[in-house]
């Protein structure tokens, strides 16, 4: 699971990978028409993190983040303690790195890191980072528009991270 979202706000988004399904989660109510018009889930951020809590139990999954930061904003913005279910994946990564690509140069060990030593190409919708200034811009847009998605313009909907 990952967020996104603003820097010292509430996370607006999750994006979920489980197997070969993935899902996005919409928590920002300034995004819920644009969250409609994708048909993704909007639901509020405590709900959505029962429901994983829920589905990792009854499935006898964890919940496997990149970083600590998942997990410090589900226990800041209401999510409740997720800590006996979340993993930590950095760790692993390191090791796994250090074992099997020591000789390799990384940047950093951030996710982007590992994703340019794997070779693995992020999909052009996602993008490479600039997650909060594409989601500042559509809120602009939205706020503009009385938060009516279909009326902000082709730009904002291309930009926009769901």
């Amino acid at each position: 699971m990952d967020f996104e979202g603003l820097k010292g706000q509430p996370p607006v988004l999750a994006g979920v990978l489980c197997e070969a399904r993935f899902e996005q989660m919409v928590f920002d109510e300034a995004f819920k028409s644009a969250a409609q018009a994708w048909r993704l889930r909007f639901l509020p951020f405590a709900e959505a993190m029962l429901q994983l809590r829920n589905r990792c139990e009854a499935e006898g999954r964890m919940l496997i983040c990149f970083s600590e930061f998942e997990l410090r904003q589900i226990e800041q913005n209401g999510g409740g303690n997720l800590a006996d279910i979340y993993v930590n994946a950095l760790p692993y990564a390191r090791r796994w790195k250090n074992r099997f690509h020591s000789q390799q140069p990384m940047q950093d060990y951030g996710l982007k890191s590992f994703f340019r030593l794997i070779k693995y190409k992020v999909p052009e919708v996602v993008g490479e980072g600039n997650a909060a200034e594409r989601l500042r811009y559509v809120r602009a847009q939205l706020s503009a528009h009385q938060g009516k998605f279909k009326r902000v313009s082709d730009g904002a909907k291309k930009r926009c991270a769901c």
